[in-house]
């Protein structure tokens, strides 16, 4: 067998791997899109060597990655000729840097129990809450509101 014939044939096998592994992926999620530049590709190289990302590379300039917490897919770059050049598409779970959405940070969770606290009410804490964090898409607020009831409760009982 000569070396291009091999080469041919581990690149089927990727191939086959990757079809089988992608089958179940819901590749809908992926809606956003940026150019790659070098530190997004830094910052998911580096994600995935410690473990924050799996990823699996396909001999045709596509990467794919998945969050190894939840197994959710969760971003894809496709090169486009010399490196760092091609686009990143990734879901919500993956900023536009190619770091995980890590949800709102414990520091934030005690602002946010400091605010409700100081609330007049749910309606002024809601609206005070949607104010400060105003990147949380209007389909997700609604999911929020009992959350926030939640807190705003729990915080009022502390007080």
């Amino acid at each position: 067998m000569k070396a291009s014939e091999f080469k041919q044939l581990i690149r089927e096998e990727v191939r086959k791997a990757l079809k089988e592994a992608l089958a179940p992926v819901d590749k809908s999620k992926l809606t956003n899109k940026v150019a790659i530049t070098v530190a997004i590709a830094r910052t998911l190289m580096n994600n995935a060597k410690v473990g924050k990302l799996k990823h699996m590379s396909a001999p045709d300039g596509i990467t794919h990655y998945w969050n190894p917490k939840t197994n959710e897919y969760v971003g894809r770059t496709e090169q486009e000729g010399r490196l760092n050049q091609g686009t990143f598409f990734f879901s919500d779970a993956l900023d536009k840097t190619g770091n995980l959405n890590e949800g709102l940070k414990e520091s934030a969770m005690s602002d946010i129990d400091l605010m409700a606290q100081d609330a007049i009410s749910f309606n002024a804490f809601a609206v005070e809450f949607f104010k400060e964090y105003p990147n949380i898409k209007k389909d997700e607020k609604m999911g929020f509101i009992k959350w926030l009831k939640t807190v705003y409760m729990e915080a009022k009982k502390n007080k």
